[in-house]
């Protein structure tokens, strides 16, 4: 059984990185970079998306979502992103998920199929929630310096989530996504705070930002800070 002891303990760390997160937010606003590259490697970029999720019953729920990317200072738009996916839950604390998202990029055009198991379970006024995921992405256009247009992934996110009211939560997430065959065990890594601010019933507004170390590079790391905006509307 856990104790009041490391309850405080967990409390503050969560803290702590969060406060943390928040103050690189705002050096990100203060210090903007060019477009990542090597002598460069620092970028910040602007996502937008519009969510639609439908409950159906009490064990399936379906979810439809629409992004707009922006990198270069968001001042390039990088893409339009379109997903569907699917919930089944399996009991209390326990969630299968699917996806399918087309990636309509500069580039041109990736497919991604991913499935994993989400977890949830309510501490003290605090929601602890964990997501396993695995990923296939498909590229639709032969690029020549890639000896196989198909990559996976393996990522793995845990999150905690606050009430503040009945209208407010705010979370802190951390998640390191893995790439199969890669060189380095974390392909790059997501710190994330936000806000969920229920406008009405069943529509939400969620600002927030994203730290994101890229080490996908051979010969050089990226920095992304990623300021977004997302809004859903729940059935």
């Amino acid at each position: 059984m856990l104790t009041n002891g490391y309850w405080r303990s967990f409390r503050g760390a969560m803290l702590h990185r969060c406060g943390l997160l928040l103050a690189l937010l705002a050096c990100g606003f203060s210090d903007m970079y060019g477009q990542a590259t090597k002598a460069d490697p620092v970028d910040v970029q602007g996502w937008a998306g519009l969510g639609l999720n439908h409950i159906i019953g009490k064990k399936w729920k379906l979810e439809m979502d629409v992004q707009s990317r922006y990198f270069n200072n968001i001042q390039t738009h990088s893409g339009t992103y379109l997903s569907a996916g699917v919930q089944r839950k399996l009991g209390k604390h326990f969630d299968l998920t699917g996806e399918y998202r087309l990636a309509m990029v500069q580039q041109g055009n990736y497919n991604r199929f991913s499935g994993g198991l989400l977890c949830d379970y309510k501490f003290h006024g605090i929601e602890l929630s964990g997501r396993a995921l695995i990923l296939n992405q498909v590229q639709d256009f032969d690029d020549a310096t890639r000896p196989d247009q198909s990559e996976g992934y393996w990522r793995v996110r845990a999150q905690a989530k606050y009430k503040v009211n009945k209208r407010l939560d705010v979370y802190a997430s951390v998640e390191p996504i893995m790439k199969f065959g890669a060189d380095f065990l974390v392909d790059n890594w997501r710190d994330e705070v936000g806000v969920k601010w229920e406008i009405k019933k069943g529509l939400k507004l969620n600002p927030y930002f994203i730290y994101r170390p890229d080490y996908g590079k051979t010969t050089y790391n990226r920095l992304f800070y990623i300021y977004g905006l997302q809004l859903d509307q729940t059935l």
